[in-house]
């Protein structure tokens, strides 16, 4: 059929020919690549180089890292890492609670509890309120009465931006720390201990 249309022929042969140019050239430049990166070496260059030290290092890491990635713990591990890391995994305590706010502040608490308390611009009651939001919205000294808080009494006067506030609540059960969220922080404890150990072995073998 090639030889009965000679564009076709034609095409072709160019384009194999081209194409194995470019794998010649290719295998040419990763060659003189091969043939500098040595030499590179013979002279040194990479001892003194913190860019090239840097790239070293982190290749190890990404090694390290590697192999911790490809650990599968078993759930009796993940849930003894869990109970050892409580703490740390524990999401941020969160409070429910109802207040009675004042523009301005009540003379006592007798007349803070006579008078009608007045329309919030946030709403009276709050669900799942961490400190960290409690702070952004009403200031630092509502954020630290919040472990004070009490469902069977009401604590204050609360001073904030906008006023005078009185607080009744507690804080919300704890919610476990996801399945992932407990992987990943076994495995970064994990990238930690094999790079701690790593350099012990290193240090205990000596400069080579």
């Amino acid at each position: 059929m090639f030889a009965r249309d000679p564009l076709l022929s034609f095409v072709l042969i160019g384009t194999l020919g081209f194409a194995a140019h470019a794998h010649l050239r290719g295998a040419a430049d990763a060659s003189d690549d091969a043939l500098l990166y040595a030499e590179a070496k013979r002279l040194g260059l990479d001892e003194d180089d913190p860019i090239v030290r840097r790239r070293l290092v982190q290749k190890m890491e990404m090694l390290l890292d590697r192999r911790v990635e490809l650990e599968r713990p078993s759930e009796a591990v993940l849930a003894a890492h869990r109970a050892a890391h409580a703490d740390a995994l524990a999401p941020p305590p969160t409070f429910s609670l109802e207040q009675r706010f004042f523009s301005k502040a009540p003379a006592n608490v007798e007349e803070a509890f006579a008078r009608e308390p007045e329309p919030f611009l946030h709403g009276r009651e709050f669900q799942r309120l961490t400190e960290a939001r409690a702070s952004a919205l009403f200031g630092p000294a509502f954020a630290r009465a919040l472990p004070s808080l009490d469902p069977a009494r009401w604590i204050g006067p609360i001073t904030s931006p906008y006023g005078v506030h009185f607080l009744r609540g507690g804080p919300d059960p704890r919610a476990p720390a996801p399945e992932a969220a407990v992987l990943e922080h076994y495995r970064r404890e994990r990238r930690r201990e094999a790079r701690d150990t790593l350099i012990a072995e290193l240090r205990a073998r000596g400069p080579r």
